[in-house]
């Protein structure tokens, strides 16, 4: 009995696992790397939006970000460093060798923008000084 648990169960839980790829995460993915001056930028948030619908992601050490079931259409992006202060306060310095992202990626009116169909797919993020 306990032989014919297990040889409905470890199929179908395996199963499961497989539909949506690795960590029970989404196929719908959108990855990329961040730069500023041609150095990949660590220890960031990267934003995208559509409308009122967002998703955000910290990058890696090699600058990679990986944005689960992001929103499809034409995504805007922010990127910061440390969270921007409410409006009126004035902005806490970045962390010691963290580079200073421009303010003008710190929200959505930069020229950073990406169609987003659905599926996998790789925006590579490039800030310009």
């Amino acid at each position: 009995m306990r032989a014919r648990f297990l040889a409905i169960l470890v199929p179908l839980v395996l199963g499961l696992a497989g539909c949506e790829g690795k960590s029970g995460r989404s196929s719908e993915v959108l990855t990329g790397r961040l730069m500023l001056n041609d150095q990949p930028v660590s220890h960031a948030t990267v934003v995208a939006s559509v409308g009122d619908k967002e998703a955000s992601t910290p990058t890696a050490k090699d600058g990679t970000y990986t944005l689960y079931d992001p929103p499809k259409g034409t995504l805007r992006f922010k990127v910061y460093t440390i969270p921007p202060p409410p409006p009126g306060m004035p902005t806490p310095p970045s962390l010691p060798g963290q580079p200073v992202i421009p303010a003008r990626y710190q929200s959505f009116d930069n020229e950073l923008s990406f169609q987003y169909a659905g599926g996998k797919q790789v925006f590579d993020i490039t800030l310009k000084p």
